[in-house]
């Protein structure tokens, strides 16, 4: 695994403006998610994350001809460059990741390489939602306001230029928005999926009726897009 980066290492490499892709990320929009006939759940060490990455994929599985997947380690060497982690499945299949940065090394890849078009950014007592392309913060909040009831999310898309790999990432500022990205993916995106013609979607998760979990009687509330 990577060494750790101090926050001034994190925060300079993730301000890197976009790299340049190949046309085809015109089609790196979220409704478009159907197109690939395949995707790969990235798994890493963290079980949230693994259920959510496999959550997408099932919601996936709901496409006309339907997304097959299979799952992959991240440290399998095949699905990952074993040195700088990025992504290396290539076009036709959505590399699918549960979880942010800390746990998922494709993703930690797509942020500081500049490829994602938003990114979750977190100190130890901040947090930020960034859009790459405006260097605008369209959340910001502090660590200690996330619990078990209330969290961020973004659910983003991305191609890396050198393999073509479509990336698709739901994560949460912490565990329970990860978990809250992935019920909104499935319950609330996949159904009306024309009508995302976006990159990137970042959510504030209010557990309005205080259960713990997210679900139909939650509030959503949309904090930026593009």
């Amino acid at each position: 695994r990577p060494r750790i980066r101090t926050i001034a290492e994190r925060a300079e490499t993730l301000a890197r403006p976009r790299s340049s892709v190949p046309a085809t990320c015109d089609d790196a929009v979220l409704d478009n998610l159907c197109a690939n006939a395949s995707a790969t759940v990235i798994q890493d060490q963290f079980v949230i994350d693994n259920e959510a990455g496999a959550e997408v994929a099932q919601a996936l599985a709901t496409c006309v001809p339907a997304v097959t997947y299979v799952t992959a380690d991240q440290d399998a060497g095949d699905v990952l460059d074993p040195s700088s982690h990025r992504p290396l499945l290539g076009p036709g299949d959505t590399l699918i990741a549960g979880g942010g940065g800390f746990g998922q090394s494709s993703v930690a890849y797509l942020d500081s390489a500049g490829v994602s078009p938003a990114y979750i950014v977190e100190n130890g007592t901040d947090l930020w939602i960034y859009d790459r392309s405006t260097g605008v913060a369209v959340v910001e909040d502090a660590v200690a306001n996330l619990t078990a009831h209330h969290d961020y999310f973004l659910l983003v898309l991305a191609v890396e230029p050198i393999s073509g790999t479509l990336c698709f990432t739901a994560a949460g500022t912490g565990a329970p928005g990860t978990v809250a990205a992935a019920y909104y993916f499935s319950t609330e995106v996949m159904p009306n999926l024309p009508t995302y013609t976006g990159s990137w979607y970042a959510y504030e998760w209010t557990d309005t009726n205080d259960n713990s979990v997210p679900d139909p009687g939650d509030t959503f509330t949309l904090e930026g897009s593009d």
